[in-house]
C-alpha cells in the first residue's frame, strides 16, 4: 500500500512539473483598406491603426462584424474562436472589429496584441454606433454582399465550430 502511494505521489510530482502555459498568440494591429464597402452618407469610424476608416452601414459582405471592447471578459474568451474561424475562412468571410466604450484607441492595441487578433477592427470613440448596435458585447453581425445584416449573435460565441455552423446557414459556405 505504501509502495502504491509514493509511486502515486511521484506520478503526481512529475506529470504536474510537466505542464505549460499556453504560447499566446501574437496579434497586430490591421489597416482597415481591406474592408470592403459601399457608399454611406454615415460617418465613419477610425480605424484603430490610424488608417482611413469606415461607416459601420457601408460594410458589405459577407462580413462577421465582432463588437468588442478590451475591458469584456467574454470578449476575451470568444476572440480564440473568432482567430480560428478567421484563420480558416478569410477568404470567404471577412471579419471585422468593433472597438467600443474605450477610453481611447491606446486602450485597445495591448488588446489585439495580446489576444491574436489579426483583423481590422474599427473604434466608435462616442458611443454613436449604440443606436445601431444597443447596448452589450460581445455582439457579431452577419453582413450579407448587399450590406444588409442577416443574423446578430448576442453573446460570446462558445467554439469555432458555432461560428462556423451559423457562416455555413447564412453565407451558404462549403
Amino acid at each position: 500500500m505504501r509502495r502504491a502511494l509514493v509511486s502515486l505521489g511521484l506520478l503526481l510530482s512529475l506529470t504536474s512539473c510537466s505542464l505549460t502555459e499556453p504560447i499566446p498568440i501574437k496579434g497586430e494591429v490591421v489597416s482597415c483598406t481591406s474592408i470592403k464597402v459601399q457608399n454611406s452618407d454615415s460617418q465613419p469610424l477610425d480605424c484603430l491603426d490610424g488608417s482611413n476608416g469606415v461607416s459601420v452601414d457601408s460594410i458589405v459582405g459577407p462580413a462577421l462584424i465582432n463588437v468588442w471592447g478590451s475591458w469584456c471578459e467574454p470578449c476575451k474568451a470568444e476572440i480564440p474562436y473568432l482567430r480560428e474561424f478567421y484563420d480558416k475562412y478569410n477568404d470567404q468571410v471577412a471579419l471585422v472589429g468593433l472597438d467600443v466604450e474605450e477610453p481611447n484607441k491606446e486602450a485597445a492595441r495591448p488588446f489585439i496584441e495580446n489576444h491574436g487578433v489579426i483583423w481590422p477592427s474599427l473604434f466608435d470613440p462616442d458611443g454613436r454606433t449604440r443606436k445601431l448596435i444597443g447596448m452589450g458585447v460581445p455582439v457579431t453581425w452577419f453582413i450579407d454582399a448587399s450590406g444588409k445584416v442577416i443574423y446578430k449573435k448576442v453573446g460570446a460565441f462558445k467554439d469555432a465550430k458555432e461560428i462556423e455552423s451559423l457562416a455555413k446557414k447564412h453565407f451558404n459556405l462549403q
